[in-house]
């Protein structure tokens, strides 16, 4: 017996225009070049660019192959998040194909909370991808400029 999929529509394990980075934590050096595959994703909000000084955005996780939006229930899980909870200074750095250089460094601190009925902003799919019962973390990203 064939069971029919319950929905028809294609589900990418990436969300459109999500951004994927490597996460530095204290006193980690960032080498002069990427090394291995991208330890983590963010989805800026729309409208957003990395190309400016500072950007709000979604922390993502990979999940059983699918990129999902981090909630508040799950920053204990993750170095970074678990990190900048304890004050922690930890740096995104997006792949180079973001800036077309590397490293362009940004400092990331915790912002407002996103709540799950907020979340259409950032997209159709990202309510899926989403906890409906928490809020979802939102990060701000600030540029490092000259070593700070």
């Amino acid at each position: 017996m064939q069971v029919a999929s319950p929905s028809p529509l294609k589900v990418d394990p990436e969300l459109r225009d999500q951004v994927f980075g490597y996460w530095f934590g204290p006193d980690e050096p960032i080498p002069d070049r990427p090394i291995g595959p991208p330890t983590g994703a963010v989805l800026p909000r729309p409208g957003s660019s990395f190309r400016d000084a500072e950007i709000l955005c979604l922390d993502l996780v990979p999940v059983e192959n699918y990129w999902l939006v981090l909630s508040e229930l799950g920053r204990y899980t993750y170095d970074h998040t678990t990190g900048m909870l304890y004050d922690e200074e930890w740096v995104f750095v997006p792949v180079r194909e973001v800036l077309g250089a590397w490293p362009v460094r940004f400092a990331a601190t915790y912002a407002e909370s996103v709540a799950p009925s907020a979340l259409a902003r950032y997209g159709a799919e990202v309510s899926a991808r989403a906890r409906p019962d928490a809020l979802a973390v939102q990060l701000r990203l600030r540029r490092i400029t000259n070593g700070r």
